[in-house]
């Protein structure tokens, strides 16, 4: 089957990005594809460029004041038509065969397969290879992924759209962790597969320049995800919660917010009584700021 495929691309003032990841979908070897780029509040010549190059090959949705990318993506989603939805970040770019290789194994599975992600290769603003990630999880995945997000980037991700709407989207109250919360929820009605190979490039900003980068909004954003799910968490064994709370330190870490971070650390390493959390926890540490400071 040849189903339409929807793109949605959030984004905001992302002018020097934004080429790069449009050409990357119009260079895609599956051809039943729309484009739906949502500028969310732009104040650069985003809309410019994009309707001298590209005004008869996308949907251009301009808002007049930014309200976050969880907006922006619903707003795309109720301007889809496709069967199936795909996103990406302004600022990454995905492989050609990205969407064939999804789409592909989607149509080899039973329909209670929702969603499929693939690896991604994490670059620096300056185009240099920081890791690669490659997918693990998959079936019902939903005990995973309370304990860390292991499927990753949105730019990975193609789902159907059904079980998208399913769920209403994304939750528009999260500054970050959208992408985590709709996992979590996608995973409670479909199981996931993935496509064992790096199918996008992932752009990670300097630390602290992406609003859902920002100490206060990745505190807020864990917490608001620990309370929703509490109960879920709490059932855990505690090998699990201890994995837990260190994987969400070391994303607060990564987040700015340092003392929050190392204290959930800290309690992870009493709780599973694990020294080497704290011990592994400095070392990313060390990596964090020499990938901000010298890296960058």
């Amino acid at each position: 089957m040849n189903e339409l495929v929807s793109v949605i691309i959030p984004t905001y003032n992302r002018i020097s990005t934004i080429e790069r990841a449009i050409s990357s979908v119009i260079h895609q070897t599956y051809a039943n594809l729309e484009i739906i780029v949502i500028d969310d509040g732009s104040t650069d010549e985003t809309e410019e460029i994009l309707r001298k190059h590209w005004d008869d090959k996308l949907i251009y949705i301009k808002m007049k004041v930014n309200k976050g990318a969880p907006v922006a993506r619903n707003i795309g989603i109720t301007y889809s038509k496709g069967d199936c939805v795909a996103f990406l970040d302004a600022d990454d770019e995905w492989f050609a065969q990205k969407l064939e290789k999804q789409m592909a194994l989607l149509n080899n599975l039973s329909s209670d397969f929702g969603l499929v992600y693939s690896g991604f290769d994490c670059i620096n603003s300056c185009g240099r290879l920081v890791r690669k990630s490659l997918p693990v999880e998959e079936g019902s995945i939903y005990s995973q992924l309370l304990v860390s997000n292991c499927v990753g980037t949105l730019s990975t991700v193609l789902l159907k759209k059904k079980y998208l709407m399913n769920i209403s989207g994304f939750d528009e109250s999260l500054k970050s962790c959208q992408d985590w919360d709709l996992y979590l929820r996608l995973s409670r009605i479909c199981k996931f597969c993935f496509v064992n190979e790096s199918l996008t490039r992932y752009t990670e900003g300097h630390t602290f320049s992406r609003i859902s980068s920002k100490p206060e909004s990745v505190i807020s954003g864990q917490n608001i995800i620990s309370n929703k799910y509490k109960k879920d968490i709490d059932n855990l064994d505690i090998t699990l919660q201890a994995a837990r709370l260190n994987y969400v330190g070391r994303i607060m870490l990564s987040g700015g917010a340092f003392k929050v971070g190392f204290n959930h650390i800290r309690k992870a390493s009493i709780l599973g009584r694990n020294p080497f959390f704290l011990i592994r926890g400095f070392v990313f540490f060390i990596k964090i700021i020499f990938r901000k400071f010298i890296m960058y």
